[in-house]
């Protein structure tokens, strides 16, 4: 089964709170049932920088629809923790 979490915080990339522990710790335990874990944060500046100089985008903008007006997103390819993929959206005005 592919899962996906959409998170604003997880451990190790960026922690404020205790949503960070559960994104960080319950895709583990899922891949350790042999379910296929996806995960997406947003690409903080703090996040940024634990990251190689350039990260490698898997899709350069996304159009995103809302009433009034569309939000364009980019995914970068955060690398794999445990086994699980990381996904970092990139936001206009992220750094």
């Amino acid at each position: 089964m592919e899962i996906v979490f959409a998170a604003s915080e997880a451990v190790p990339f960026a922690k404020s709170g205790g949503l960070a522990d559960v994104v960080g710790a319950l895709p583990r335990e899922i891949l350790k049932l042999g379910h296929n874990v996806t995960v997406y944060l947003p690409l903080y500046a703090a996040v940024r920088r634990q990251l190689p100089a350039e990260p490698e985008y898997r899709v350069r903008s996304i159009t995103i629809p809302f009433p009034h007006g569309n939000r364009f997103v980019g995914i970068v390819d955060g690398g794999e923790r445990d086994g699980g993929k990381v996904l970092l959206r990139r936001l206009p005005g992220n750094v």
